[in-house]
């Protein structure tokens, strides 16, 4: 039962944040595509990724308690990893990185030099 429970709450927080992107979906295109940000849009994205990666670590946490098992947590390192490396993300890491639990922030910061 925790299991699913877990899991509807990653769905439930998921679709929420989906949910915020889609009411701005031309600031939402250029974190995901690339282009110019201005303050309101960078703002937006800033907030937008950093929920995000609050529920990665929360994720993270459920792996490392057994709420989720292997194949999810590969599947959500791919999810990590693709969602990091928007243009926008990329934008705003430098501004994150030290707001994270270290455990998270190796695993992007291995991504990415996996991915360079």
């Amino acid at each position: 039962m925790m299991r699913a429970n877990t899991k509807q709450a990653i769905s439930d927080s998921t679709q929420a944040l989906l949910f915020t992107a889609n009411e701005n979906p031309d600031t939402f295109g250029k974190l995901v595509f690339g282009g110019e940000l201005n303050l309101t849009e960078r703002m937006r994205v800033y907030i937008f990724i950093r929920a995000t990666l609050r529920g990665f670590e929360t994720q993270l946490f459920h792996y490392k308690s057994g709420l989720l098992d292997e194949e999810e947590w590969q599947t959500l390192q791919n999810t990590i990893h693709t969602t990091m490396a928007y243009p926008g993300a990329v934008e705003v890491w430098p501004e994150l990185r030290d707001v994270i639990s270290p455990e998270l922030r190796d695993l992007i910061d291995k991504g990415k030099s996996d991915d360079a």
